[in-house]
């Protein structure tokens, strides 16, 4: 091509600039999908023929087992909606906007015809369509757990309330039966062994993103999520508002269940080249012991008198000293009673002492009697 505008340049007697030669074309490289990353790819590029390539991953990912959904953003001219999606291998669903011609790429609002206005709504059914799809469908690289817990005070149960309604898909987290049963203290971590037998008993693998909620006053999906990264896990999220903040907004909620997940009688029905592997972060947890040492070697321990300071609401101030004669005084000038001060420490001491003797009283008693203790302070 550059020799025959060469040719027609000498002809009409004229040389030939850099303008008037064409450029070969640059190869362009074709689109690749070395690997799937991530719940949600998206994929574009300038020239046509591309989508064969993010198709063809589609069908393998669809053959190797995992659901798929394919979203064609385009312009126009297919006429399908998420009525007409396509489904391939029982797995694969392809879907495309319902609009019959092209939209324009550049479209003033002056000249907006209710058939452009038609055509945009397409685009943005489409959307929310894979919106809706992600949340509820509960695609196969997603799990949820409900990690509610309730203090024994509360008169509740959150696994019944969890049978009762849930967020559709999640499965329940025990918090007391998947704890360490053989610490002392209640709510223990497990082992990495434990851990990893049960997540697998849950059908979790180690690429999954999991997402986490409770319906609890005490933030109970936190301690599980802090368990999951503990653990390796790298794409744990909390819910936002947790399931209470889902109720007020009126979303979709389910009753059922699947009674064979998270019992070691099901892992016998799991492929074992799933099974899950853990990867401990033992520098996030440290003992009394490390820390002391830390603080001996980093830091210069001052001690302050007075230790704090309160500040009340009818202006007045009350300085905490360690030395209960500083004490007197500075109560005394309050005008404070020194003898209720007195009664605070010696509950406070109680409430030390139950706590220290867990160990003696068993889990359950050492907790019940620490809420019992409780429950008595605040009725006086």
């Amino acid at each position: 091509m550059n020799a025959r505008v060469s040719i027609n340049a000498q002809q009409r007697g004229s040389s030939l600039s850099a303008e008037t030669s064409l450029r070969p074309i640059p190869i362009r490289k074709p689109l690749q999908l070395v690997a799937t990353q991530g719940q949600v790819q998206i994929h574009t590029s300038t020239f046509r023929g591309s989508f064969s390539v993010v198709l063809s991953e589609a069908l393998r990912s669809a053959g190797l087992g995992s659901k798929v959904l394919i979203s064609q953003f385009l312009k126009g001219g297919v006429n399908q909606g998420p009525n007409g999606a396509i489904n391939l291998c029982g797995r694969l669903e392809w879907l495309r906007p319902a609009m019959e011609s092209c939209l324009p790429e550049q479209l003033q609002e002056q000249d907006l015809s209710l058939k452009r206005k038609y055509e945009e709504k397409a685009i943005q059914e489409l959307w929310e369509y894979c919106k809706k799809s992600l949340i509820e469908k509960n695609l196969d690289k997603v799990k949820i757990f409900d990690a509610s817990w309730h203090m024994p005070s509360s008169n509740r149960n959150a696994k019944k309330e969890y049978e009762e309604t849930h967020i559709k898909g999640a499965m329940f987290w025990d918090v007391d039966e998947h704890s360490d049963k053989d610490s002392p203290y209640p709510h223990m971590m497990s082992d990495s062994n434990y851990w990893a037998e049960m997540l697998w008993s849950f059908g979790v693998q180690n690429d999954d993103h999991i997402v986490v909620y409770d319906y609890s006053d005490t933030y109970s999906s936190c301690r599980l999520w802090f368990a999951l990264k503990y653990f390796g896990h790298q794409k744990v999220s909390v819910l936002d508002g947790g399931m209470q903040k889902w109720l007020k907004e009126n979303r979709s909620t389910s009753n059922k269940i699947n009674d064979d997940l998270g019992k070691f009688s099901s892992i016998d029905k799991l492929n074992p080249k799933s099974r899950y592997k853990v990867s401990e972060s033992t520098g996030w947890i440290k003992s009394k012991k490390d820390i002391d040492e830390n603080i001996n070697d980093h830091i210069d321990l001052i001690k302050l008198n007075p230790m704090c300071r309160y500040f009340f609401d009818d202006g007045n101030k009350v300085d905490y000293f360690s030395s209960l004669d500083l004490m007197r005084k500075e109560l005394d000038k309050a005008g404070e009673d020194f003898q209720n001060f007195c009664n605070f420490l010696s509950i406070g001491a109680k409430i030390y002492e139950l706590s220290e003797n867990i160990k003696k009283f068993g889990n359950e008693g050492a907790s019940l009697k620490l809420v019992n203790f409780s429950e008595s302070l605040m009725s006086k």
